[in-house]
Order: C-alpha cells, then sequence, then structure tokens
C-alpha cells in the first residue's frame, strides 16, 4: 500500500472502530414526535457553519492542508448539527444525530478506501462503480441491522 492508501485503511479501521464502540454502548431510540424548529433555525445554522467554514479557512495556513481537511468536513458539521439538536429538542435527539452519522461514515469511509485501492489497477469509472456498490451495501446492511435492533 502507498501511503496515501495506509492513511486510509487507518481510518477505515478507526471508523470501525468507532461503530463497535458504538453498538457496544447500546441504542437509545425516541420514537416521541418533535415540535418543528423554531424559524431562525435553519438560517442559524447556515451562519454557524459559514462562520466555521471562514474561521477555519483563516486558520489553514497554520494547520496545514492535511489537517484542515480531515476538520473540515465531518466534525464541522456533526458538531453543528448535533449541537442544534440538543439545544432544541435535548440530549437524545443529539445522540440520534452522532449515532446516524457515525453509520453514514462507516459507508463513506468504505467508499474512499475501495476507490483508493482500486482508482489506479482498474480506471476511474469502474473504481467508482465499485466504490458506490460497496457504499450502498454498507449502507443498506447497516440500515437493516439497525430496523432489526430498534423493533
Amino acid at each position: 500500500m502507498t501511503g496515501s492508501n495506509s492513511r486510509l485503511w487507518i481510518q477505515c479501521q478507526v471508523e470501525v472502530g468507532d461503530r463497535l464502540r458504538l453498538d457496544a454502548l447500546g441504542c437509545i431510540h425516541d420514537n416521541a414526535s418533535a415540535d418543528p424548529p423554531p424559524q431562525w433555525d435553519i438560517p442559524a445554522r447556515m451562519a454557524t457553519a459559514t462562520a466555521f467554514v471562514l474561521l477555519l479557512t483563516e486558520l489553514a495556513p497554520a494547520l496545514g492542508p492535511y489537517l484542515t481537511g480531515l476538520l473540515a468536513p465531518f466534525p464541522l458539521y456533526a458538531t453543528i448539527l448535533a449541537a442544534f439538536a440538543h439545544h432544541l429538542q435535548g440530549p437524545s435527539p443529539a445522540i440520534g444525530v452522532l449515532r446516524g452519522l457515525l453509520l453514514g461514515l462507516f459507508a463513506f469511509a468504505s467508499f474512499f478506501l475501495v476507490l483508493a485501492a482500486l482508482i489506479e489497477p482498474v480506471g476511474i469509472a469502474l473504481a467508482f462503480g465499485a466504490a458506490t456498490l460497496v457504499a450502498l451495501m454498507l449502507q443498506g446492511g447497516s440500515f437493516w441491522v439497525l430496523q432489526r435492533v430498534w423493533k
């Protein structure tokens, strides 16, 4: 494996470990219906996300491209979504946001692992096709398991 592939493999292992720890904690599922969010909710989320992105852009030269790239997508929006869910509805919905994100990241990590492993040997089209298929299968499997656990 090349250096970038080995880093991707390590990240995939971290995602698997996170998933297993999450499963060990048990599931919290609240079927209570939530009140509709206030009118300011979406604009406030947009403004918060924009402020964080601008801050991260300013810090990018000091953080470097690798750390900036790691912080930009998931920790940033997961923090915003979980914080707003917690503020508006309490801890259970915030945990649900993070659990759903973690389950989605598992398929996301597998997509990029397969893509990185296949893009040079088989070409772009086949690599993206295989990566998409693997991600869809893992996401479907995660959804299936979640449905069985929550019944």
